[in-house]
């Protein structure tokens, strides 16, 4: 992972395919990472994840500007479309 510093509007694409599905509490901080990002200027996430478990995480959220994919290539035309 690197940081980054975003000065407008920004989309961030998350490849978790080698990441552990995380527990409850780790999911939270995710949770917490992602409105602080928002904060800052981010639109949109897109994550791409083989994990089913990953994924209903993610759409427990319930959050419009997140979007769960299986392949990065679907991932990056969500990005390029919704601009």
């Amino acid at each position: 992972m690197r940081a980054v510093a975003a000065t407008g509007p920004f989309d961030i694409l998350v490849d978790a395919n080698a990441y552990p599905t995380p527990r409850r509490e780790i999911a939270a901080r995710h949770q917490t990472l992602m409105l602080h990002a928002a904060k800052m200027g981010a639109r949109r996430f897109a994550t791409v994840t083989g994990s089913a478990i990953a994924a209903m995480q993610m759409k427990r959220l319930g959050l419009d500007h997140i979007r769960v994919f299986v392949t990065r290539a679907d991932s990056l035309a969500w990005l390029a479309v919704n601009v």
